[in-house]
């Protein structure tokens, strides 16, 4: 028997959003009728306390994310293929780009999907405003890519919420940056906990691989905490600027200004690490 999600998964999320993290209004939209398509019915419901049902081994992640309702609707014709829509709902478009961004690739087919997507046939997955979509198609063979899209069409249309990204993206410098890399993580960012709510990207310069990241909240907080486990001495906060040693990561430059942490990891040439870190600091308000 599937175990129930741990409650500790839930803590944070409910912490960090207080009153967000309620339960879910109805949904502002149905599923769309698809020409030739018969939608069952009813569609399938899955709150937090059941999710586990439907994607046991996978709900924490979506609990991490302050998950509030699925929705399932499966669509057949008559020549038994079919097309199966999950609509996973979040208190915010932050939190359902960073579910998102979890899962989608590192690199694929992406498209103008709802705000962004990609198509991996046989599934197509993108999110709008609130709502992230999985979209999966049986049946079809190679007109399976053709199908999902006509699907993600019509839920563009009927679904309203906010089309932007993060604005927390723009930050980041363009040069060198990997496609569609940009993700969110809310928690254990870079496997320690005093790391949280976390933008980053991916880079590849002058045949350098590495990454880069935006923290916001207590930056005093996260880096005195961040130097004590690594037992190296508290730097001065007034500095703006400094270097710890990772003994599994390297050497992991910060930057820091009002409640913005920047960090590059994974990238050995210090002059790069000072030229990205101020690119991106500077692009902060």
């Amino acid at each position: 028997m599937p175990i129930r999600p741990a409650l500790l998964t839930l803590a944070l999320p409910a912490l960090i959003l207080g009153a967000q993290g309620s339960a879910a209004k109805p949904i502002p939209w149905r599923f769309p009728d698809l020409k030739d398509w018969q939608r069952t019915e009813p569609t399938k419901r899955f709150g937090p306390e059941n999710l586990y049902e439907f994607i046991d081994g996978a709900s924490d992640s979506f609990l991490a994310f302050a998950f509030q309702e699925l929705r399932v609707a499966e669509y057949t014709r008559a020549d038994k293929a079919s097309v199966m829509v999950e609509a996973y709902r979040h208190p915010s478009s932050l939190l359902a780009f960073g579910i998102y961004s979890q899962e989608k690739p590192s690199s694929g087919e992406f498209g103008h999907f709802g705000t962004q997507g990609y198509l991996a046939p046989p599934i197509l997955n993108f999110y709008i405003g609130d709502t992230y979509f999985k979209l999966s198609a049986y049946g079809l063979g190679e007109a399976s890519a053709g199908t999902l899209q006509s699907f993600a069409r019509k839920l563009e249309e009927a679904c309203p919420g906010d089309r932007s990204l993060p604005k927390q993206l723009a930050f980041f410098p363009a040069q060198g940056k990997v496609p569609n890399s940009e993700r969110y993580q809310l928690e254990n960012v870079m496997g320690y906990e005093c790391l949280r709510s976390a933008f980053t990207a991916d880079y590849l310069v002058a045949g350098q691989s590495f990454q880069l990241l935006l923290l916001e909240g207590d930056v005093d907080a996260m880096i005195s905490t961040l130097s004590r486990d690594l037992k190296q001495p508290r730097p001065d906060p007034k500095a703006g600027r400094c270097t710890l040693q990772d003994p599994n990561q390297g050497a992991l430059t910060l930057a820091w200004k009002g409640k913005s942490l920047g960090i590059v990891v994974h990238l050995p040439e210090a002059r790069l690490r000072e030229d990205y870190l101020s690119k991106l600091m500077t692009s902060i308000p």
